[in-house]
């Protein structure tokens, strides 16, 4: 609210597993825990088991631990079996309310989204849209050098950035002393839906592919020094970067 000796409180996803389930019934996990009681409600039974586990926990990890997501997806049990849901995980924005939900925002994960980012500014969705591009976890200056530009002056980015975070859009991490931001799959496919719409999805991958590019062409010519430790590390982290960057050419 911006009120003086004002709080705030991030409230993360629901913790969801990258890999299979640990443990047998997933307890560890709230967002898996979740999950099997929103399926028990639609079939009496339903438990998390050996056979199970892993389809469940990839469908919770592909939900981002969202609450919202994943009751709906549990209901849709109803009619469809795990590896039918697991599979059909791209319709996810237009799966209906829960039944009895009659609030007008929540009736599909679309609307709930779709709400989110009507209260954004301009230059907020233009740089939600814009981060989209990024896979996984960037910092400041990459989001300076792929976002910018083409109406989005470069000293907006950080305000623009601090915005997105005070709204939920984007996560902040911290990773080797150094702030990070990443946006949740499903936030990020919304957000390439925007670009796509606006036909710049393929100009702002270039601009992507083009920065790490440039970071690893850096690298390389001072590969053999002091930084050596620093390239490995920073290298290994951005992965999924240069895997997307390779994937574009």
């Amino acid at each position: 609210m911006g009120v003086s000796g004002e709080h705030i409180w991030p409230v993360r996803p629901l913790a969801a597993p990258v890999d299979s389930l640990p443990s047998p019934d997933g307890s560890e996990y709230p967002a898996a825990a979740l999950f099997a009681e929103r399926a028990a409600e639609v079939m009496p039974g339903f438990r998390i088991t050996e056979r199970n586990r892993r389809v469940i926990s990839e469908i919770c990890h592909r939900l981002d631990g969202i609450p919202l997501a994943i009751e709906l997806a549990a209901v849709r049990l109803r009619t469809m079996s795990l590896e039918e849901l697991l599979v059909g995980l791209d319709a996810r924005y237009d799966w209906p309310a829960i039944a009895g939900d009659d609030i007008a925002r929540h009736q599909t994960l679309r609307s709930a989204i779709d709400w989110s980012f009507e209260l954004c500014t301009r230059d907020e969705q233009l740089m939600w849209a814009r981060a989209s591009v990024f896979p996984d976890s960037f910092d400041l200056e990459s989001a300076e050098a792929v976002c910018a530009g083409d109406g989005l002056d470069p000293g907006m980015v950080l305000d623009l950035v601090a915005r997105l975070v005070d709204q939920s859009i984007l996560i902040r991490e911290e990773r080797s002393g150094r702030a990070q931001y990443r946006l949740l799959d499903t936030v990020r496919q919304y957000g390439q839906e925007q670009l796509q719409q606006v036909g710049e999805s393929t100009r702002f991958q270039r601009r992507h592919r083009d920065w790490y590019l440039r970071l690893v062409e850096q690298r390389e010519a001072e590969w053999f020094g002091p930084h050596q430790e620093r390239f490995v590390t920073e290298t290994r982290a951005e992965h999924s970067h240069l895997r997307a960057a390779l994937n574009f050419f």
